[in-house]
């Protein structure tokens, strides 16, 4: 058992990468859930029978940042 609360800052960063790196050795990505796969067909779908105008993520911040200005 490793004991957490004894390591330093250093020392808990790499512990956390190397954890981080035994978990993604055999699978570099977790598998996308179906519901996931389902659900953007649904929207892919819905603009293709009722296109809308479409707004970079970008142009949506700077208008939600407007607005609380």
């Amino acid at each position: 058992m490793i004991d957490i609360d004894g390591l330093s800052r250093e020392e808990k960063l790499d512990l956390l990468e190397r954890l981080w790196d035994s978990l993604t050795e055999d699978h570099p990505y977790p598998p996308v859930p179906e519901w996931h796969l389902e659900l953007v067909e649904e929207r892919i779908e819905e603009q293709r029978r009722n296109p809308t105008p479409m707004r970079s993520a970008f142009d949506v911040i700077e208008e939600l940042r407007q607005q609380l200005r």
